[in-house]
C-alpha cells in the first residue's frame, strides 16, 4: 500500500492532550479502525477485534523492541531481554517461572497487609474532617508500600524506591533517556541487585517476592542475576504509577456519576469488584502499548508491512459498541465473564501478571475510603486536570472533601498501636 493509499487517523494517541478523547475516537474507529499516524509514523488499532488480532500474534507482532517506536539500537540499552521484553518461546517459559514468585496464594496473603496500609493512610488524616488529595495521599503509597512489603525492602528506602520506579516509568517513555535518567536507573537496578544476591547467598532467606523470584527454577533452569534485577525492578516500575492511577481514576469516575455512586454505596461489598472492573474499563491507567510487525502481514484486512509498528489502544479497544453494550456509560453492575473481557490489562501471553494484584489494592482503596470518611466527595467546583498524551490516562490530582468523625478501622490495629 502506497503512503498516498493508507487510511490516515485523525486521533493523535501521543502528543495531544484530549479532556474528553472518546467522540473523537468513537468517530475514527467507525470510518477505519486501523489507520496510519502521520505525525508519529505508525499505524494504531482502535477496535476491539484489531486489537486482538495484534495481540494474538505475538510472533508476528513482536513486544521485544520496546514500548515505543524508536531505533532498535536504543532499545534495552543494557537489558538482558527479560518478561514483557520477551517473545515465545522464551516468553512462555520465563512467565512459567514467575507465576511461581507472583502465584495466587502469595498475592491472596497480602489481602490483609493492604486494608492495613489503607487503615493506616486514613488514620493520618485529620478525625473531625477536612479536605485532601487522593493520589498523594493514598492512590500513590499504597502500591509503593504493598509491593515494598511483597519484596522485603526495608522500610526506610520505600521512599528512594518510589522515585527510583517513577523515573524507571519515565525513561521508558521516551526515545532517548538522559543520562541522569540512565544514571538514576543504573542506582536503582544495584540496589536491586544488593537484594537479589542477599536472597541466593543466604542459608536461610525471607519468605518474600525477592527471594521466590531468585530462587524459582523450572526444568533445573532459574533467572540470571540480570533478570532477577530487571523483573524486581519491572515490578516495582510497572505495579506502582499503574495502580495509583487506577485508583484515582476510579474515584473521579464514581463522583462524576452520582447515580453509580449511590449504587456502590449500597453494597459496597457487592458492587467493590465491579467497580473495579469497569473502572478499568472506561479509564484504564495504560491506554494503549506498540507491537512491532516482524513480516509484511495485515490487521483487519490492512496491509502492514515488516518493520512498521503498531499502537494497540487497549482503552478504545475497551469502547468498543460492538463488545459493549451503551460503552462510554460507567456501569458498575456490568456482567463480565470469561467470553466479554475488557484490555485494562492488555491481553493474550502479555497479559499483566499483577494484574490480581492491582484489582485487590484498588477495592480496598474504595472501599476504606468510602465507608470510614463520612460524607466523602469531590471539592466543589474541582476538575481535574488530565495528564500529558494518551498512552497513560489519569489526572494530576483528585481533590476530596469529608466530613467527621472518622470511621473506625476496618482492620486490628497494627502491633503497638
Amino acid at each position: 500500500m502506497s503512503a498516498r493509499d493508507r487510511p490516515v487517523s485523525r486521533y493523535e494517541p501521543l502528543e495531544t492532550d484530549y479532556e474528553d478523547p472518546w467522540p473523537l475516537i468513537a468517530s475514527e474507529r467507525s470510518r477505519c479502525p486501523v489507520a496510519y499516524n502521520e505525525v508519529g509514523g505508525f499505524w494504531q488499532a482502535l477496535s476491539y477485534d484489531a486489537v486482538e488480532s495484534v495481540l494474538r500474534r505475538p510472533n508476528t507482532f513482536s513486544n521485544a523492541h520496546g514500548t515505543i517506536p524508536q531505533d532498535l539500537e536504543q532499545v534495552n540499552y543494557k537489558r538482558e531481554k527479560f518478561l514483557p521484553f520477551v517473545d515465545p518461546p522464551d516468553h512462555t517459559r520465563q512467565r512459567r517461572l514467575l507465576v511461581q514468585a507472583f502465584s495466587p496464594k502469595r498475592v491472596g496473603e497480602m489481602s490483609e497487609g493492604i486494608r492495613q496500609i489503607v487503615d493506616d493512610v486514613i488514620d493520618a488524616l485529620p478525625s473531625e474532617g477536612g479536605d485532601f488529595e487522593v493520589i498523594s495521599t493514598i492512590a500513590a503509597p499504597l502500591p509503593v508500600a504493598v509491593i515494598c512489603q511483597m519484596m522485603g525492602a526495608p522500610r526506610e528506602d520505600w521512599g528512594r524506591i518510589r522515585d527510583w520506579s517513577v523515573n524507571a516509568e519515565q525513561a521508558a517513555a521516551v526515545k532517548r533517556p538522559t543520562p541522569e535518567q540512565l544514571q538514576t536507573n543504573d542506582d536503582f537496578s544495584a540496589y536491586i541487585g544488593e537484594l537479589v544476591r542477599a536472597r541466593r547467598t543466604s542459608p536461610n532467606p525471607p519468605d518474600d517476592l525477592s527471594t521466590a523470584l531468585s530462587l524459582a527454577e523450572l526444568d533445573g533452569v532459574r533467572f540470571t542475576d540480570a533478570q532477577c534485577v530487571d523483573g524486581l525492578v519491572l515490578m516495582m516500575s510497572a505495579g506502582n504509577s499503574t495502580t495509583a492511577h487506577l485508583i484515582s481514576n476510579l474515584v473521579w469516575l464514581l463522583e462524576s456519576n452520582p447515580e453509580q455512586k449511590a449504587l456502590f454505596l449500597s453494597d459496597m461489598d457487592r458492587y467493590a469488584m465491579g467497580a473495579v472492573e469497569e473502572g478499568l474499563r472506561c479509564e484504564g491507567t495504560i491506554q494503549g502499548l506498540f507491537r512491532h510487525a516482524l513480516e509484511d502481514t495485515e490487521v483487519e484486512g490492512v496491509p502492514i508491512a515488516a518493520g512498521e509498528w503498531m499502537w494497540c489502544g487497549f482503552g478504545p479497544a475497551s469502547h468498543d459498541p460492538e463488545v459493549f453494550e451503551d460503552p462510554e456509560a460507567f456501569r458498575i453492575d456490568r456482567e463480565w465473564d470469561e467470553h466479554q473481557s475488557h484490555m485494562g490489562f492488555s491481553h493474550g501471553v502479555h497479559h499483566c501478571l499483577g494484574s490480581n494484584l492491582a484489582r485487590m489494592e484498588t477495592a480496598a482503596a474504595i472501599t476504606g475510603l468510602y465507608r470510614r470518611l463520612p460524607g466523602l466527595r469531590a471539592r466543589a467546583g474541582f476538575v481535574p486536570k488530565q495528564l500529558p498524551g494518551m498512552l497513560v490516562r489519569g489526572w494530576y490530582e483528585v481533590e476530596m472533601v469529608y466530613e467527621g468523625p472518622v470511621g473506625p478501622r476496618l482492620t486490628a490495629s497494627p502491633r503497638g498501636r
